[in-house]
């Protein structure tokens, strides 16, 4: 023989006394596909006069959006770019992000003597580097293209 004894979420479980063997219960109170709107422990709760429990709010970090300004990616791009060694200057960039994937083309002059295609390199992986991590873009490509070489005087 068994007594019942009633949870705080109304529900009904077995408790065995010493003629009963234990067992484990096989009955499963967790809900299913199947469960319609009412059943289930907040339902019980509503219906013994107790609160049902709130609706759980989104984490903070899906409650919004974040957009990154064009003008941003520039001077990403231009602190990063202009601070490597061999880079005289940058003329006009071009950005274009669509969909959170950026391509950007860094118009540039060269200091005399710098191996070009090495320095273009340099600042293709950097340039990418830094927009992928502080930006958080994806970057689809970044052009290099020499526009001049500066003579020293």
């Amino acid at each position: 023989m068994s007594e019942t004894v009633s949870s705080f979420l109304g529900h009904v479980t077995p408790v065995p006394t010493d003629d009963t063997p234990d067992t484990p219960d096989t009955t499963d109170a967790t809900p299913t596909d199947d469960a319609e709107p009412g059943d289930g422990p907040a339902a019980d709760a509503d219906a013994a006069g107790e609160p049902a429990p709130a609706h759980a709010r989104p984490a903070p970090g899906l409650r919004g959006t974040t957009t990154v300004a064009d003008a941003v990616t520039s001077k990403v791009v231009t602190f990063v770019a202009a601070g490597i060694d061999g880079v005289h200057n940058l003329d006009d960039l071009t950005i274009d992000v669509a969909d959170e994937v950026a391509s950007i083309t860094v118009p540039l002059v060269v200091e005399y003597g710098r191996p070009v295609k090495a320095l273009a390199e340099q600042v293709r992986v950097a340039v990418i580097e830094a927009v992928e991590q502080i930006l958080g873009l994806d970057v689809a490509t970044v052009d290099v293209h020499v526009t001049d070489i500066h003579l020293a005087a």
